[in-house]
């Protein structure tokens, strides 16, 4: 079987000479780049269509998205204030306070099968009964876990004959006695005589008392076996064991670890940036009958990952040891069913540089179904959010700082309209509810009534790109090569330069992560430098996952959209001349393998006919399918990364083979050898190209030149070099004394042919990928000198036919005739037609 051509015109095939009021776009380029990678199978993947992809500020536009990033010892808030999201304190209402709390808890044994404990409520003896805080007969102690019917024994082992029973004594309440809470909220209670007052409401009159000392302490029951406390960032935790060392083992408190784990007693984080900034540090008495905790300075207890867009190799989300999992738990050194859970939920109540944040479910089909932006909740799946308020390290105490999207949901639109109620997100409602629609900042300083704005995106499969730029600035494709391997699936992005019309950028990596970012809603069209991209481009745009080292370089995780400027070392490629390029028609051409050869290569053209005349421009292939490769990686271990990109010179074609990174020096190119934070080592491409001195750029690619062997200079430029030459031999020239007839080559010695099972560079061993057979290479030396080799021209061989996709010759050369400027010499790159 011939390859087949495909021909796909770049908005309809109109240019600004043509028609000056629709010259082709970079949107039409994307447009049209869609439609190939459709058509080879190259875009794979399940179709998801409304995916929140950010959140906008008040006030702000699409632009104004920070990439919510956490560091990855911190990766829940070790946050500094450029990540502080400006304006989106315009919303929210007024910043919010909270209040820590002093816990105590008398820890008993229950045999050697559980823990027992018993809290003790120390409140404070003039937080009861106050009618303008908590209400009437109510008990101040923030952050407890009180609910109705809990039955509490007042002033343990005391009595009215106490000395101190007429200034402790709560009036109202008895010492040594049991009642039974009513909960009002996390901040208050009241007590009830009977269980079944408590349930109907009938509290006790109380009044204060005039010191505080006499308290409530949980009555003595199995219920407290193992219980599992929840607390708030900034509590103190105090544990009393005394009463369980008949059990054997010591108390502990551990972090990240479901069963007592030497190796995971709970300690204060050491990178130094933290360490040095809380006043809490390590627990202090661990495996003592005293040990108290200062929760202050603590990441928040999470179940579930910050980034929900997971890739290769990095866990679940949802499993103990995930990144961004985050568990606390007490237990006994020696009795492994001595242990219980602590959850640390989140508070603003202390100063520090863990952000906290608030967890917040918009149930999709309540949303509003007025707006016009909306679908009236149609299809649409629950939307997880994050709300981060700040601590007084950079931004004020309680201040909204950030929101986060925290899962894949669908079917939304921008704009959509709901509400998150105050009470769920620290604050309270409706003072500092949250209501989302089209975007409008604050009405006046510090009145926090702005509407931020919802931002979504689609996740494209088969016909739509997984992320195309609804401005024409970029395009990711998500490309399966064996849906059985490990790393069987590449994400090739594919970004157009914003400075002009000609020159695109292609980047890779095993996972594209869309999420926090206005990506294709973006509007910045600004190229800079690479510290400007990664401020900017990551920023808005969007970033490659992976392992830093492995599958992403730390400093160079974005797509690029320019070529570098003077320190170029992208793989950059034009894709319509330089000059005036939307004057011109613009096409681009797929030259495409057919079974029984590899139906997964292809090759992608860009043309442009210019008076007349076809130039042609970027032409290249991407890695793709299990053959390439194969015999020497394997996809379980290694990923695709490679492209092709095919060059014409001077009597030659080049294939230039490389990987998609940037490779500049030493310090960060993608081939560093050894591996540092910038290369890229499990790129297949890195076993060929790995390299310990790199002084300057595109270091990351194998270049080899098929050039021509018939009167051409070979033997120091170019077998020196390692370029490729092709075996020839022409009886019509090859012979001497001719007029005499003497010392003639036979003819039957004559080889002159299309060459096939091209490498795709002939300086790595064992060779990545030898292209199918009906791609050719062909040296040619014809008459008269004015020939031109055209992209598109065809040549017959006998019964075959070629089209030529690059060529690379002289023109008015002086060739094996000897004549003045009578041949044409050079070498073309085909493919059989017929």
């Amino acid at each position: 079987m011939a390859i087949t051509t495909s021909y796909y015109d770049v908005n309809g095939g109109k240019a600004g000479a043509s028609t000056p009021s629709d010259p082709w776009t970079k949107s039409d380029v994307l447009d049209t780049l869609e439609t190939v990678f459709s058509d080879l199978g190259w875009n794979n993947g399940t179709q998801k269509n409304g995916v929140p992809c950010a959140v906008v500020a008040p006030g702000y536009t699409s632009d104004s998205v920070s990439l919510h990033t956490r560091s990855t010892t911190a990766p829940y808030g070790k946050v500094f204030n450029s990540d502080v999201v400006n304006n989106m304190e315009h919303c929210g209402g007024p910043d919010v306070t909270d209040s820590y709390q002093f816990r105590h808890f008398y820890v008993s044994a229950d045999g050697t099968s559980a823990y027992r404990l018993l809290e003790e409520f120390r409140f404070n003896g003039t937080l009861v009964d106050t009618a303008g805080s908590g209400g009437a007969d109510t008990i101040g102690f923030a952050n407890n876990d009180i609910q109705t019917g809990d039955p509490l024994i007042y002033a343990e082992g005391k009595s009215n004959t106490d000395p101190e029973y007429s200034t402790h004594r709560i009036a109202g309440l008895e010492p040594n006695t049991t009642y039974y809470a009513i909960r009002v909220n996390s901040t208050y209670f009241k007590l009830a005589q009977t269980l079944t007052n408590a349930n109907n409401g009938i509290a006790k009159d109380i009044a204060p008392a005039q010191q505080s000392g006499w308290y409530l302490k949980r009555v003595d029951s199995n219920q407290w076996n193992n219980y599992t406390i929840t607390c708030e960032q900034g509590d103190v935790l105090n544990f009393y064991s005394s009463g369980a060392s008949s059990a054997g083992g010591a108390f502990y408190l551990l972090e990240d670890s479901e069963n007592y784990d030497s190796t995971k007693h709970l300690a204060l984080n050491t990178d130094s940036d933290i360490a040095n900034y809380q006043t809490s540090g390590t627990p202090s008495g661990q495996g003592t009958t005293t040990t108290q905790w200062v929760t202050k300075g603590f990441l928040q207890s999470e179940d579930e990952v910050l980034d929900p867009v997971r890739y290769t190799g990095q866990g679940s989300g949802t499993n103990l040891g995930d990144f961004g999992i985050k568990k606390y738990k007490y237990a006994n050194s020696v009795n492994p069913d001595m242990k219980g859970d602590i959850i640390l939920n989140p508070s603003v109540s202390r100063t520090s540089r863990y952000v906290p944040y608030w967890k917040y479910e918009v149930i999709g089909s309540t949303a509003d179904t007025a707006n016009a932006g909306g679908n009236g909740g149609t299809g649409r799946t629950n939307l997880k959010l994050r709300l981060y308020r700040g601590t007084g390290v950079y931004h004020s105490v309680g201040q909204l700082t950030d929101i986060t999207i925290n899962n894949i949901a669908e079917n939304w639109k921008n704009n959509d309209i709901f509400t998150i109620p105050g009470d769920q997100i620290g604050g309270i409602t409706p003072d500092n509810d949250i209501t989302f629609g089209v975007n409008q900042d604050e009405s006046s300083s510090g009145s926090g009534n702005g509407t931020p704005t919802l931002l979504v995106t689609n996740l494209g499969a088969g016909s739509n790109f997984y992320q195309k730029s609804l401005s024409g600035y970029y395009a990711v494709a998500k490309v399966t090569h064996d849906v059985s391997k490990t790393y069987g699936t590449t994400y090739y992005g594919i970004g157009l330069d914003a400075d002009n019309h000609y020159k695109l950028v292609i980047t890779s990596g095993i996972g594209w992560n869309y999420l926090n970012v206005p990506g294709i809603n973006s509007t910045n069209n600004v190229n800079g430098s690479s510290s400007y991209e990664e401020t900017y481009s990551t920023r808005l745009y969007g970033r490659y996952m992976g392992e830093v080292g492995l599958d992403v370089q730390s400093q160079y995780s974005y797509l690029k959209r320019d070529d570098g400027g003077s320190d170029d070392g992208w793989r950059e490629m034009n894709y319509a001349r330089s000059t005036t390029p939307t004057q011109y028609p613009l096409q681009i051409r797929v030259y495409r393998a057919q079974a029984p050869q590899d139906t997964d290569f292809a090759i992608i053209q860009f043309i442009q006919i210019v008076n007349g005349d076809i130039e042609t421009y970027a032409t290249f292939s991407i890695a793709k399918g299990g053959t390439h490769g194969d015999g020497a990686y394997d996809l379980d271990y290694v990923y695709q990364d490679a492209v092709l990109n095919i060059l014409s010179g001077t009597r030659s074609v080049t294939f230039q083979y490389g990987n998609t990174s940037y490779n500049y020096s030493s310090d960060n190119g993608a081939v560093t050898e050894p591996v540092n934070f910038n290369t890229k080592a499990r790129a297949a491409t890195y076993g060929w190209l790995r390299d310990s001195n790199i002084q300057y750029y595109d270091m990351g690619t194998a270049s080899s030149s098929f050039v021509s062997n018939i009167d051409t200079e070979n033997a120091y430029n170019t077998l020196s070099g390692g370029s490729i030459v092709t075996y020839y031999r022409n009886s019509t020239y090859d012979r001497y004394n001719y007029t005499g007839g003497a010392n003639v080559m036979s003819s039957s010695a004559n080889y002159y042919k299309p060459i096939k099972g091209l490498p795709v560079a002939n300086n790595l061993f064992p060779i990545p990928y030898y292209l199918p057979d009906d791609f050719v290479m062909l040296q040619v030396a014809t008459t008269p000198g004015l020939v031109a080799f055209r992209t598109g021209d065809t040549v017959t061989i006998g019964s075959e036919v070629y089209v030529i996709i690059r060529a690379g010759y002289e023109s008015q050369q002086n060739g094996l005739d000897n004549i003045d400027n009578n041949s044409t010499i050079g070498m073309l790159f085909m493919a059989r037609t017929i």
